[in-house]
């Protein structure tokens, strides 16, 4: 007879109710682990993105090419999160929606699309299937036994946004607070020591961002893929000195890595190797501080560079920087004066109640502007303003 007392108290409820574990689970993600998905068997149908493809994720640029237009959209599917990454359930959730976008591809680009999602994704993890959508039917990527390992997301269960992850967020934020309290002008065994630890933090940021996005089968491939992102070579020059010639040593082969702001490529590898280095010896402490440190904030602003380019938001980017702003003709005529322009060389919208009188942008971004305004449904209509000062479409 089973004492009561000494029965082992029953778990506490979860939020849902945890799938039981297939016979085959472990053998099959065993064999598929690092084998990427299949294209979906009808590829002329969208992709209803819901996670790091979706505009202003981490991996939108990888299809941003092939691109012909997107919209706004949502699925009655229950968004969860396994290891940061989201993934959905296939049964219809009344209760609960999971936000995201109908993006359609080029006709000549629709191969390639899918083949770039799918190549990026884990087929032990995901799934192709397709549903119902506003009238239109789309390929969905599903979760594969999705409620095993995974959690119910901390910030938003109906939008996902990768910017909030750990790693990407507060991991970032402790190196910054870290790097205040570590003195640079004396030596301290200890701040040497807290420094190799904030060091392999953000290489643990890195190796998130890269695997995500490019899920390569080596971090060697990772990161020459990271090197060449035009975000960090851009991050490079900035954050390093032209003049730095900084040198490292491997600690397996001794072979030698140069920092130059001209070879992001080589050094990726310089800064790598001292992630190496700092994992497998101790090294040359006194000497070692100064660089270990002068590499920590370098590689740190430039991955926040890469970071807000990866997370912005390209409309508000596009509005940000190429829409302008005139109070009326002559202020209109004064800013185009200053940027050496000419009045026939722009394209005016119309004001309206989102604009001031003057609301402008260069012709070369008509396209670009044209694509935002028609895909968010504003009845905004471009005109070009001629010299006698009247409206011309």
């Amino acid at each position: 007879m089973v004492n009561e007392t000494n029965r082992q108290r029953r778990p506490p409820r979860r939020e849902f109710r945890e799938e039981r574990r297939p016979r085959n689970y472990r053998r099959r993600n065993m064999n598929n682990r690092n084998e990427s998905l299949k294209p979906p068997s009808d590829i002329n149908l969208p992709f209803f993105a819901y996670g790091i493809f979706k505009p202003g994720q981490l991996a939108y640029s990888k299809i941003e090419q092939y691109v012909e237009k997107y919209e706004k959209s949502k699925i009655d599917h229950r968004m969860l999160v396994r290891d940061g990454v989201p993934i959905i359930t296939k049964e219809i959730a009344n209760y609960s929606k999971t936000n995201g976008y109908i993006i359609y591809f080029k006709e000549e680009d629709k191969e390639k699309a899918y083949k770039t999602i799918s190549n990026t994704k884990s087929s032990a993890l995901y799934e192709w299937d397709t549903i119902d959508l506003d009238n239109t039917q789309v390929n969905v990527l599903f979760g594969v036994n999705p409620r095993l390992g995974s959690s119910v997301p901390e910030y938003d269960d109906e939008n996902f946004n990768g910017k909030n992850d750990p790693f990407f967020k507060e991991a970032i934020e402790l190196i910054e607070e870290n790097l205040k309290s570590i003195s640079s002008d004396h030596f301290d065994v200890k701040e040497f020591f807290e420094l190799q630890m904030n060091y392999m933090l953000l290489w643990s940021a890195i190796d998130r961002y890269t695997s995500l996005k490019y899920n390569e089968d080596s971090k060697g491939k990772n990161n020459r893929k990271f090197a060449n992102e035009k975000a960090f070579q851009e991050g490079l020059k900035k954050h390093v000195n032209p003049k730095s010639r900084r040198k490292v040593y491997s600690a397996d082969d001794i072979k030698m890595y140069k920092l130059d702001a001209e070879n992001p490529e080589g050094s990726l590898k310089y800064y790598y190797t001292i992630r190496c280095n700092v994992v497998h010896r101790g090294k040359a402490i006194i000497e070692d501080k100064y660089m270990l440190r002068s590499s920590l904030e370098e590689l740190l602003n430039i991955f926040k560079d890469v970071l807000n380019d990866t997370f912005e938001d390209k409309e508000d980017k596009l509005i940000k920087e190429h829409l302008f702003f005139a109070k009326n003709k002559d202020e209109l005529i004064k800013q185009l004066i200053k940027k050496d322009w000419k009045i026939e060389d722009i394209i005016i919208i119309m004001h309206d109640f989102y604009y001031p009188d003057y609301a402008y942008f260069h012709k070369s971004k008509e396209e670009e502007f044209l694509k935002i305004l028609n895909k968010n449904g504003r009845d905004f209509t471009p005109y070009l303003w001629t010299k006698d000062g009247r409206y011309n479409k």
